[in-house]
């Protein structure tokens, strides 16, 4: 067993991530290791981990439920003002040009020189 491990560190890339294909060297201290570090790869892991707790551990879902429940009893009508509040910008072009104008109310974009905006096709509303 020691010298599968030892062979294992030592030898080049021999596994390819799980969401990503790229190769990867697996961490000592994890013998299956499917997933790179990189943050995408990670959070796919915890995505990937979380379905499969939830379709197979039954007190696992019936906690996430109680909280969820808990949380809505909490925060009465979030949905509704969520909803009121963004209910205007639905196209992403309404909703860029909404953003612009915030930024613009705040005085962040003061020199609009020196501000880049890439592949916006909105119009800019100055006041």
């Amino acid at each position: 067993m020691v010298r599968y491990i030892l062979a294992l560190r030592q030898s080049p890339c021999n596994r390819r991530c799980a969401n990503c294909g790229n190769k990867f060297y697996p961490q000592k201290h994890v013998l299956n290791q499917r997933y790179c570090s990189k943050k995408k790869c990670q959070s796919a892991r915890k995505t990937d981990w979380i379905r499969h707790k939830l379709k197979y551990d039954k007190d696992y879902k019936t906690y996430r439920q109680e909280i969820q429940n808990k949380w809505k009893s909490n925060n009465p009508g979030y949905w509704a003002k969520y909803k009121k509040d963004f209910a205007e910008i639905k196209p992403p072009n309404e909703a860029k040009t909404h953003i612009i104008k915030i930024l613009i109310e705040k005085n962040t974009l003061n020199d609009l020189s020196k501000t880049k905006v890439i592949n916006c096709n909105c119009q800019l509303v100055l006041k």
